[in-house]
């Protein structure tokens, strides 16, 4: 009889500089989100230094238009301002969107300790930065609760907060798409979460994410995070049934039931705006016709005019691609 050859492989480990490097053996555990904290406020204070202490603003035609509103909405009246009379600038609502209000105490708390933060500079504007330093630390606390791995979860935050896509919102004035965004991590942090176990605290913590998400008022943002929200339960879902994971399935249900309950929550306390803005539908350019068309009886618009209008600043199949080719349509000077 032949003898059995015995295979013994030899694992290879890795001799790198980094290849054994362990932050805890550096840094004890519980000291790393304060110290992640102070490099995310660092960071900024560098980025945008001449905001925080040159005495220097962004300036484009978003915040210059916010800018001629300002002086109305800060008139003095008794109340709550729920209509701007200006030609061309009635809008309701838009006094408690950029207030806030004693009744709505998350974002009278929220709003506090964005106006804290900014205090400290002299430029009003650096108080929208604000909300790049909370997208950076949602963002950390996520990738933390994922892999479980400190540096990984730093540079994910970093890249995250400085990517070109996201910081370009503050230099253009697109502040309430980063107001939605922040809040976008956090969420998702919640989902998973319940996946281990539904907490009453968590619980709490997603209805804060959600009212503040909605907040925002920026529609892309939120119909976008939602449609992401409902690809996630169904690829769980389907790994659920494909693996007769019966629990999972029951916590799924659960989950969701639970989300939906926090987004109905969200919704109400914000309910105040969202019914202004419901009532004022119909005498928008979006919620009738227009007095040309009525006056000639017919509809001036085509299906595809219609259409067009509507899904003008939503994303394009073609935009998608700057995803996956950012020089898809070609680069800055080009």
């Amino acid at each position: 009889m032949s003898k059995t050859k015995r295979i013994v492989k030899k694992e290879k480990h890795e001799t790198g500089l980094l290849a054994n490097f362990q932050l805890e053996n550096v840094l004890p555990e519980k000291f790393h989100l304060p110290v992640v904290l102070v490099v995310f406020l660092l960071l900024f204070l560098i980025f945008l230094n001449p905001l925080y202490f040159g005495g220097k603003t962004f300036q484009s035609g978003d915040i210059l238009a916010s800018a001629s509103m300002k002086s109305y909405v800060e008139k003095a009246r008794d109340g709550f301002t729920l209509w701007n009379p200006y030609l061309f600038l009635g809008m309701p609502a838009y006094a408690l969107g950029t207030e806030s209000t004693w009744f709505n105490l998350i974002y009278v708390i929220f709003a506090s300790m964005r106006k804290f933060f900014a205090g400290f500079f002299s430029v009003e504007y650096a108080i929208w930065s604000t909300y790049l330093i909370e997208l950076a630390v949602t963002s950390y606390l996520l990738m933390k609760h994922l892999t479980k791995n400190t540096l990984v979860s730093l540079f994910t935050a970093i890249a995250t907060s400085f990517s070109t896509g996201i910081i370009v919102f503050l230099f253009i004035g697109h502040v309430t798409k980063l107001t939605s965004l922040c809040m976008v991590p956090l969420i998702f942090l919640m989902l998973f979460r319940f996946h281990e176990k539904i907490k009453l605290l968590d619980f709490f913590i997603l209805v804060i994410a959600l009212q503040l998400f909605i907040q925002g008022f920026h529609v892309q943002i939120i119909y976008y995070t939602l449609l992401a929200v409902a690809i996630y339960y169904l690829i769980f879902f389907i790994h659920a049934f494909s693996n007769k994971e019966i629990e999972l399935r029951k916590k799924l249900v659960r989950s969701a039931l639970v989300f939906g309950a926090a987004g109905l929550i969200a919704v109400a306390i914000q309910s105040d705006s969202l019914t202004q803005m419901y009532e004022y539908t119909p005498y928008s350019t979006r919620g009738t016709k227009s007095l040309i068309e009525e006056s000639a009886g017919t509809t001036v618009q085509s299906a595809s005019d219609y259409y067009e209008y509507h899904t003008n600043w939503s994303f394009s199949p073609g935009e998608v691609m700057t995803f996956i080719i950012p020089s898809y349509f070609g680069f800055g000077n080009s």
